[in-house]
């Protein structure tokens, strides 16, 4: 009886503990991820990466190579880097991201990957410092050496928590003519810049 009731006690300890977290990468729940997505479709070079090999229409990449470089300012949990790099293998991420804590939760809670996805795809590579400072570095290395915008598309997903502005996001940083400027210089031809803009009250809402 006491082996029974030893075995009843740790049953119910092992329920009560929750599964690990295993966030669906195929799914976009927030409305202005969606909206950024889909301003990548309406871009030349991300179009034409799109592959064939997923059932003969699929929007997993075909083929070899990098075809398209995007950059990503703002990881949050990586939901919207890790759904390019699952559904379009072969466009090249730079993703910027200020918060190094944030970059451990969403390696270790939400599935996010950083590196080479194998197999000719382009794969994401990490920057944890300034949104602001990288672009403007980045725009003045490349005006230096006199090199090709890189770019096909800038997106630029970051909140403020200075709600004095009247916007929850982007920063004032990022919507001044000198940032705007770099950020231009660094867009291909036929590229875009797609951003979320969100106006609030002093009390944040």
């Amino acid at each position: 009886k006491s082996f029974q009731k030893k075995r009843k006690k740790k049953s119910k300890k092992a329920s009560s503990v929750p599964p690990p977290l295993s966030p669906d990468p195929s799914h976009l729940c927030f409305t202005h991820h969606r909206a950024m997505l889909g301003s990548l479709c309406l871009t030349p070079a991300i179009v034409c990466s799109r592959g064939s090999d997923r059932g003969g229409g699929g929007v997993r990449g075909g083929g070899r190579g990098v075809r398209g470089r995007v950059l990503i300012i703002g990881l949050g949990g990586g939901a919207l880097p890790t759904f390019i790099q699952r559904y379009l293998p072969q466009v090249s991420l730079d993703v910027c991201e200020l918060d190094p804590e944030l970059v451990d939760v969403a390696e270790k809670w939400f599935r996010f990957e950083r590196g080479s996805t194998g197999g000719g795809g382009g794969g994401v590579n990490l920057h944890v410092e300034d949104g602001v400072s990288f672009v403007k570095n980045i725009a003045a290395s490349l005006n230096e050496k006199k090199k090709k915008r890189r770019y096909s598309a800038i997106i630029l997903d970051v909140d403020s928590k200075d709600v004095s502005v009247g916007m929850s996001s982007p920063p004032l940083a990022f919507v001044e003519a000198s940032f705007l400027t770099a950020a231009k210089s660094l867009l291909a031809d036929g590229g875009r810049s797609t951003e979320e803009m969100c106006s609030c009250d002093k009390r944040g809402s």
